[in-house]
């Protein structure tokens, strides 16, 4: 996804709150819960108790909350702000030192 826009106002539509991982389901898997205790979809036909994801795709998931994806983007926009406003000096300088060459 070239354009952020787009994905900066989903991650804003949701609750702007962490999610976790609760484990510890019969079938040995994982749930994603939102800040509100909501279980994230995941799979039909899952028994209340069944988990609807493997652990490590539940963690992968709740790592990538609607925060931290708000958190990225910034960060983005930021550097690439600052990268609009150096030179061709600036930028020649960069990509010497990023080859380990002396200045």
């Amino acid at each position: 996804m070239k354009d952020l826009t787009n994905l900066r106002k989903i991650a804003e539509e949701v609750d702007n709150s962490p999610w976790v991982v609760q484990e510890s389901f019969k079938n040995g898997g994982a749930r994603v819960i939102d800040a509100n205790g909501f279980a994230l979809p995941g799979c039909f036909n899952c028994g209340e108790n069944d988990a609807v994801y493997e652990e490590v795709d539940a963690t992968h998931i709740a790592t990538f909350d609607p925060p931290t994806v708000i958190a990225l983007i910034t960060r983005l926009e930021q550097a690439e702000a600052i990268i609009s406003q150096l030179t061709p000096t600036h930028l020649k300088m960069i990509r010497r030192a990023l080859d380990g060459e002396q200045a």
